[in-house]
This record gives C-alpha cells, structure tokens and sequence, in this order.
C-alpha cells in the first residue's frame, strides 16, 4: 500500500510539474505574438513635435486651460519654475488657468 501511495504522489508531481512547464511555455508563445515591433523614425517623431507643440501654442494663445491640461496625459506630472510641481490633468488645469490669468497670452515652442 505504501508503495502504492508513494507511486501515485510521484505520478501525480510529474504531472503537475508538466503542466506547469506547459502552460509557461504557451504563456510565452502568445506574449512574443502580441509584441508588435515598429522602428522610430526621427522624421516622423519631429514632425508629432512640432504639431504638439503649435497646438499648444495654440492653446496658450487661446487661454484655454482645460485644453492644456488636456495636452497632458492623465498621470503627467507639471513643473514649473517657483511653484510645486502637480500631477494629473485637474491639477494642471488649476497650473494652467494660473499662468494664463496672470496675462501670458503666447508661448515660443518651436524646434
């Protein structure tokens, strides 16, 4: 009976270890399918630059802080010189609703 018991453990950990083995090696398999591969392209990665930026300028020029702050992603962390640095979009509106009352009306961000 013993011998029986301890057969049936090392036939039931050979199949678990498969198992495990298994599914790792197919958890691998999808993750290197869902990897999508695309080369940077200095030209293209100046040109979204500069279109962020003339839409920011915009922005600045239109004293519309909630599209700046929309600018930003909803993590972003802003800093500005003198002042505590905020972070999330609801933040740099209040940064940016700042800025603009105290009458800047333009912004010079070109490359």
């Amino acid at each position: 009976m013993k011998k029986m018991n301890k057969y049936l453990s090392s036939i039931a950990a050979s199949l678990l270890i498969i198992t495990a083995l298994n599914s790792c090696i197919q958890k691998a398999a999808e993750a290197d399918e869902t990897i999508a591969i695309t080369e940077f392209n200095l030209e293209t990665a100046k040109a979204e630059i500069e279109e962020a930026n003339k839409n920011f300028m915009a922005l600045v020029a239109a004293g519309d802080s909630v599209g700046l702050a929309n600018a930003y992603t909803i993590d972003a962390k802003f800093m500005s010189a003198g002042a505590p640095s905020v972070v999330g979009r609801a933040g740099i509106q209040t940064a940016m609703s700042g800025i603009v009352e105290s009458g800047i009306t333009s912004v010079d961000m070109l490359i």
